[in-house]
């Protein structure tokens, strides 16, 4: 058996819950907080596509100047704590998360950013994003789509970080307001062409909106 570094979990991060197969956790790896994909399952073939998926992110993250991809299959130890959130009319509501040692799981450097995975989803953090988008974002997601069209990959799921500071991801050094893809795990090579338009105009409606609530 391999002997990977042990990752202990301290918290939700704010894209944790959406996938149907995984969830993301923040963690501490190594006395270092890192971003976790973790397997909602242990089944041998969940620990097979999670190592198929990491392969994937490394290559991708190789050719793409803005990206940042998991890197490290992880030994999960347990959970640390407990976290407080709002639910309906309640204050507060106080739960333990669920524990998910020995689930297959890798890590990445931990983002400080905005994650924009759906359009709608963006719209709702319209403040948070004033400042941070720019003409310069979607040239940066242009020129990387460019990049991943010419070696045939494509994906309906197009996610990505706005950061919101200067950050140094897996020893690129990135300045606030870049664009940063992140998640590649529905990536494919195709052979046919790629047309990446959708999410180009999404993101450029998406610093349109922004601008504009900018000139109010």
């Amino acid at each position: 058996m391999l002997d990977l570094p042990k990752a202990r979990i301290i918290d939700r991060l704010p894209y944790g819950d959406m996938g149907r197969f995984s969830v993301c956790r923040r963690a501490l790896v190594k006395d270092m907080e890192r971003a976790l994909k973790v397997s909602r399952w242990t089944r041998p073939e969940h620990q097979s596509a999670l190592e198929e998926e990491l392969g994937k992110s490394r290559i991708i993250s190789s050719l793409l100047p803005n990206s940042v991809g998991y890197d490290t299959m992880v030994d999960i130890t347990g959970y640390t704590g407990t976290k407080r959130f709002r639910v309906g009319s309640d204050l507060f509501f106080r739960y333990t998360d669920e524990d998910y040692t020995g689930h297959p799981a890798f890590s990445m450097d931990l983002v400080l950013g905005i994650p924009v995975v759906d359009l709608n989803i963006a719209l709702t953090a319209i403040t948070k994003l004033k400042g941070l988008l720019s003409p310069k974002t979607v040239t940066q997601l242009s020129e990387n789509l460019t990049i991943a069209a010419a070696h045939k990959w494509c994906t309906s799921d197009l996610q990505y970080f706005i950061l919101t500071q200067d950050q140094t991801l897996h020893g690129r050094t990135y300045s606030r307001g870049d664009l940063v893809l992140f998640d590649f795990g529905d990536w494919q090579q195709v052979d046919s062409s790629i047309n990446f338009s959708t999410p180009l105009a999404n993101l450029q409606r998406l610093v349109d909106i922004v601008e504009a609530t900018q000139l109010k």
